[in-house]
């Protein structure tokens, strides 16, 4: 099972972030419903562990905290653009705090740690042949984004799957924050 560990993005905001498509050839767009800030990715995983993750992420313990989507960035892999994403503005304390324990959580059941730094984000957008010159201009193109603010009151272990209609992300555990 391909598994990682996220907050779930509100139904009204993935519908924001949709509208941010276009026709562009080259973008592999994130379907709706698909969006969410990753805080750990554990990949192949063994179905026999997932008992011991649960536990692991239960006993996270944090207040719930809120967040906003604020401005468009791009990651690049060998000079040309690979990802499409909407950032964090500005990140609350909770938010490295959550991030921290789901690795420590994990770490203590046998996930590696991460090595790179934390940055959170949404993924809109897989780039595949597209210059830096027409990115730039769907860039150009596009408003300032900025979401409402929306409750983080969990965090979700996901289990991603690959088929004929794309990647599609289900619910396998999800594990709240309190007041």
């Amino acid at each position: 099972m391909r598994l990682f560990v996220a907050i779930p993005i509100p139904a009204s905001i993935s519908r924001a972030l949709i509208e941010l498509k276009s026709n562009e050839r080259g973008f592999r767009w994130v379907p709706e419903g698909n969006h969410h800030i990753t805080l750990k990715f554990l990949g192949e995983t063994d179905p026999s562990s997932i008992p011991e993750i649960h536990r692991a992420l239960s006993e996270i313990h944090l207040q719930r905290f809120s967040l906003r989507l604020d401005g468009l960035g791009s990651f690049s892999s060998k000079g040309r653009p690979s990802v499409l994403w909407a950032g964090v503005g500005r990140i609350p304390p909770h938010l490295p705090v959550l991030h921290r324990k789901v690795l420590d959580a994990l770490w203590r059941v046998g996930f590696e740690p991460e090595r790179r730094s934390f940055h959170p984000h949404v993924t809109l957008a897989r780039i595949e042949g597209v210059s830096s010159q027409a990115f730039s201009a769907y860039r150009k193109k596009q408003p300032a984004f900025v979401s409402d603010d929306f409750p983080v009151g969990n965090f979700t272990l996901y289990q991603s799957r690959s088929g004929s209609g794309g990647v599609r992300y289900g619910a396998i555990g999800s594990y709240g924050l309190y007041e």
